[in-house]
């Protein structure tokens, strides 16, 4: 299931961004470190613990992590 949700934070005073929904946090972090560089801060948080507006469109983002 998908129920994490990333939020970026761009810059120090930039509003948060919602990225999407994740596996787990572990899963969040690693697209953070492939997709964005120079972020401020990044939040993950469980579905059940954040608000998000009703119309909110949910993206459900699968990432691979390689246990090299």
């Amino acid at each position: 299931m998908f129920e994490f949700i990333l939020v970026v934070y761009i810059t120090k005073h930039s509003a948060p961004e919602y990225v999407g929904n994740f596996e787990s946090c572990t899963h969040a972090n690693v697209y953070v470190e492939k997709h964005y560089k120079n972020v401020h801060y990044t939040t993950c948080l469980h579905e059940n613990y954040i608000h998000l507006p009703k119309d909110l469109i949910r993206r459900n983002i699968k990432t691979e992590i390689r246990l090299d």
